[in-house]
């Protein structure tokens, strides 16, 4: 194969350290088109040296210049609801993943939780799709709910915006810091093993 990937580059870890030059083409760039942070990683310690500079770069392009801080995430219960059938809750809520942001978020929770916990699964709906289309399975969204009956923890949030609410971030931006927010929530939650967890996407949503 052509190319080896790296998993999750604004996740937590390395599927694999080798990476054929080409990948980050483009924004982290110059205008000669000599790539300034060109992958050259020898071991997977400079990869991943490489991979905390690589994030740190497109927080900065992607992000108003850096990473931003953590705020209070005011996280509001709107609906409960039991799904008998499949043996879990499904729980409708929002959070802010900025201080002027809310985010609105949709969880499928298994009614058993095992002594180590639930793997945790981050599931993102494609162009026009909703939150709650993905855990009830609707239009092209059945993942969330499959996921659900087979045990995981499933979150998932709306991320179809189209307007820019500040300016000096792009639109992929603000989506891609709202699902790494809720990514944060489903770990931190005690029902989840945080040694397993997962995406799901379809489309553009996959950052």
């Amino acid at each position: 194969m052509r190319w080896r990937f790296l998993k999750y580059l604004m996740g937590a870890s390395l599927m694999s350290w080798q990476l054929v030059p080409g990948l980050m083409a483009g924004t982290l760039g110059t205008p000669d088109g000599t790539r300034s942070m060109r992958f050259k990683a020898q071991s997977p310690g400079e990869a991943r040296q490489w991979q905390k500079k690589a994030r740190t770069k497109l927080f900065e392009l992607m992000m108003g210049g850096k990473k931003p801080e953590a705020t209070p995430l005011n996280v509001k219960v709107i609906s409960r609801e039991e799904v008998p059938d499949g043996g879990y809750v499904l729980e409708e809520l929002t959070m802010n993943s900025l201080p002027d942001r809310e985010i609105h978020v949709w969880l499928a929770i298994p009614n058993q939780v095992p002594e180590g916990g639930l793997p945790g699964m981050l599931s993102l709906h494609g162009h026009g799709g909703t939150g709650e289309e993905m855990v009830r399975g609707e239009s092209l969204y059945w993942y969330g709910k499959a996921f659900a009956e087979q045990g995981y923890f499933v979150a998932t949030l709306d991320i179809g915006q189209h307007d820019l609410q500040h300016e000096d971030w792009s639109l992929m931006g603000e989506r891609t810091w709202d699902a790494l927010v809720c990514l944060d929530y489903l770990c931190n939650r005690p029902e989840v093993d945080r040694s397993e967890e997962h995406t799901s996407e379809l489309q553009s949503h996959s950052f």
